[in-house]
């Protein structure tokens, strides 16, 4: 498993399994009509909160979808945005962003559509985690342009814009209690987003930090040699030298 790991950069593994997991999902369950209705009742996400499914289905929802456009729209938005969250190094938050999302449109949906609306309603998909990963991209890497699909590129601010305006179409349409969840996974987004920028901050100024302090032993050692660093300075340049090489 860790040669697997040490194979692909952070993050591939957990995109891959997300997308191959909701296509085997969607695949193996729309076999039959009965199949199809048993596993939504049984794995979708209900929002009158009855006992025990509700222990479980805020984590299964977001791997049934209700049609192969719905199923095909959050794939694209998943691999468009994971892709660029694993190629801008921060891979290793793919995953938890991705369920941070999920778990936020399953509290927003029971919250405000099934507790304070009173509506009664099955959810699935996988766009509250989806947009998540949207927004978290669009939050902490502003300035990138983002591939799509291979077609074209596209800044990622607009391209997220477009995105939210089109999974929001259920405001006004049929789909209240998906719009409802969907921000969910905006607000989830939003927050992740913004931690992961501000940690590649602090990150970035540590190792401005540390480049400066290996300059300053470099010019040391360049206009009085090697021994004029003390023992605990030439450990430092050794460290150091190690990091940046």
């Amino acid at each position: 498993m860790s040669r697997v790991k040490n194979k692909y950069p952070a993050g591939f593994i957990s995109l891959t399994a997300i997308t191959l997991l909701c296509t085997a999902v969607y695949i193996v369950t729309t076999v039959s009509p009965v199949l199809e209705s048993w596993s939504e009742h049984l794995f979708g996400l209900s929002s009158d909160l009855s006992l025990p499914s509700v222990l479980w289905q805020p984590f299964t929802y977001a791997f049934f979808h209700a049609s192969p456009l719905h199923l095909f729209f959050n794939l694209a938005v998943i691999y468009v945005f994971g892709r660029s969250i694993v190629l801008f190094g921060n891979g290793k938050y793919l995953l938890p962003i991705f369920a941070a999302g999920s778990l936020a449109g399953a509290f927003f949906y029971i919250v405000f559509y099934g507790l304070m609306l009173g509506r009664s309603s099955l959810l699935v998909g996988a766009s509250a985690g989806a947009l998540a990963l949207a927004l978290a991209t669009a939050v902490s890497t502003p300035k990138i342009r983002v591939d799509i699909l291979g077609f074209a590129r596209m800044a990622v601010i607009p391209l997220t814009v477009a995105v939210v305006v089109l999974s929001s179409v259920g405001l006004a349409g049929g789909n209240f209690g998906g719009a409802i969840a969907h921000l969910g996974g905006i607000a989830a987004g939003i927050g992740a987003g913004a931690i992961i920028r501000r940690k590649n901050t602090l990150v970035n100024e540590r190792i401005a930090v540390l480049r400066k302090e290996l300059d300053r032993l470099r010019r040391r050692i360049d206009i009085s040699g090697y021994e004029s660093l003390d023992e605990n300075e030439r450990q430092r340049f050794i460290y150091l030298s190690s990091i940046f090489s």
